[in-house]
């Protein structure tokens, strides 16, 4: 046996086999009495650390994952070319209140999170995606089912909460399976989840209500659900290191002992004097890891608020593209496209997917540049390619808004949709990264941290982003949101700057 666990365990055999009892000397917390056991001293040259697994079987594990991620993502949206017909059935008028199944789907990606990322880091990754996603699936039954608009608007709010999962763990799961140096296109593929699904939604909603009732496209959505939690149970396994290391050492103390090892494995990690006090300190530190981390660290604040801003910005095209190229209202010009209106979204898609391939290899490229030339690893170098997002933004904004206000050919908005995206994108994935790297291993609460805040923007924004650009046009509208960007180009290298001495100044122990 590889335990060396003589100086916190002893054994006393007997005929029915023995009892298991805790020294007074030993440790007082989980993490340090693992660290005890001696596979912790092969752990980074060990087949169950992920960074040693194959290939084959981290690519299928990432690949779920970012499957998830996308179909929560689209999941958001795709009500919205239906919105008409629902309204109808339940005799709704106000715009406001269909606007409810968007916007309170996206509050509740920002909600769950801070339940479900502590719950990630103490009983796994794959513990929390398949109980939520079984809920999520639920859920979207519940939502082809519903008899009235407030049923509806609840339904969807709960599904958002159960969806958050894997768009907000997703990137911790990455930083779980593959190395700083090797993550990048991995994490690129997976930001394309979150961006492209709010995109892609609308259009494949759009060929189902021109064919079905409404009610199909969650009746599709929750089908494809199912297939996806099917697979979480088939296929996929645990990659959060603490956790995996307790299973092995559980493992180890049952191939010792037996059963005994098996009833002390409570003790094992949490002796009995122990037992209730510090498990409940344990649960109340990890349920408010990312309250604290929104409250106490300012780098975790200023990246999340801007992480908001970006994430709103798409919300709020997406508000406006209905109107100008399906239905104008008031004064707005319109191309008046009908079944076909839904591929006005494949300029973000476009540019979200062009964004996603450039920063798989450039970031990889820059990042191991830096740090060959630094001679150290260091989160900051995920923070230079927003400098290059935050230029193109205000471009793509410009060229969508006064394309549209002076009535040019309806490619040239797409086109400057690609540009938004690409600028949205490279943001994104900048600040998701660098979180990931800074607050390791309490990543997932980081980014559940910044996620409460750009769903907070996504709820919000597009409540009154239809009003905005009836009251200001195309055009003015648009340079209202360029020019606020524009103060913002600078900040990516401010960070960069400035970030270390943050993080050193306000450290984050858990």
């Amino acid at each position: 046996m590889s335990l060396t666990h003589s100086e916190s365990l002893s054994l006393s055999e007997s005929d029915n086999g023995g009892t298991l009892t805790p020294c007074p000397n030993s440790p007082q917390g989980p993490d340090e009495r693992i660290k005890e056991s001696s596979f912790m001293d092969t752990w980074d040259t060990d087949g169950q650390n992920p960074y040693n697994w194959p290939l084959r079987k981290s690519a299928v594990n990432a690949i779920l994952v970012c499957f998830l991620g996308f179909l929560s993502s689209l999941v958001s949206s795709i009500i919205v070319p239906a919105l008409p017909n629902v309204m109808q059935e339940f005799g709704i008028t106000i715009d406001e209140v269909g606007t409810l199944t968007t916007s309170l789907f996206v509050l509740g990606l920002g909600v769950g999170p801070f339940l479900f990322a502590p719950l990630s880091e103490l009983y796994g990754r794959m513990f929390v995606y398949r109980l939520t996603m079984s809920a999520f699936t639920v859920l979207q039954i519940g939502c082809a089912l519903s008899n009235s608009m407030a049923t509806l608007i609840i339904l969807r709010f709960f599904s958002g909460i159960f969806g958050s999962a894997p768009p907000s763990l997703g990137q911790a799961t990455i930083s779980d399976l593959f190395s700083p140096a090797t993550r990048a296109p991995w994490s690129a593929l997976y930001s394309l989840g979150p961006m492209l699904g709010p995109c892609l939604g609308p259009l494949i909603a759009s060929l189902i209500v021109s064919a079905k009732s409404w009610r199909w496209v969650f009746w599709t959505s929750a089908c494809v659900s199912a297939g996806g939690t099917a697979l979480l149970f088939i296929v996929s396994v645990e990659t959060y290191k603490p956790v995996i290391q307790r299973q092995v050492m559980k493992q180890e103390l049952e191939k010792a002992y037996g059963k005994i090892g098996k009833r002390a494995w409570g003790f094992a990690i949490v002796g009995p004097d122990e037992k209730g006090q510090a498990a409940k300190g344990l649960y109340s530190k990890a349920l408010s890891r990312p309250f604290r981390l929104l409250t106490t660290n300012p780098t975790c604040v200023v990246l999340g608020t801007f992480l908001a801003y970006v994430y709103g910005m798409l919300y709020l095209l997406l508000t406006s593209l209905p109107l100008l190229y399906r239905n104008g209202q008031g004064r707005l010009f319109s191309y008046n496209f009908s079944t076909i209106s839904g591929l006005c979204y494949l300029g973000l898609a476009i540019g979200f997917i062009v964004a996603s391939t450039m920063t798989a290899y450039g970031s990889t490229r820059l990042y191991n540049h830096l740090v060959k030339v630094n001679g150290e690893h260091r989160p900051e170098y995920r923070l230079l390619p927003m400098t290059a997002g935050m230029i193109i933004l205000p471009i793509g904004l410009l060229m969508y808004g006064w394309s549209a206000h002076q009535h040019n050919f309806f490619m040239v908005p797409i086109i400057g949709n690609a540009f938004v995206a690409m600028g949205i994108f490279v943001t994104f994935q900048s600040i998701q990264v660098y979180l990931v790297d800074a607050f390791s291993p309490y990543s997932a609460s980081a980014i559940a941290a910044a996620t409460l805040l750009r769903c907070c923007a996504g709820c919000g924004l597009p409540l009154f982003g239809k009003q905005m650009f009836k009251a200001l046009g195309y055009g003015w509208a648009a340079t209202v949101l360029a020019l606020a960007t524009v103060p913002a180009i600078p900040i990516p290298l401010i960070l960069y700057k400035y970030s270390r001495s943050l993080r050193e100044r306000f450290p984050f122990h858990g």
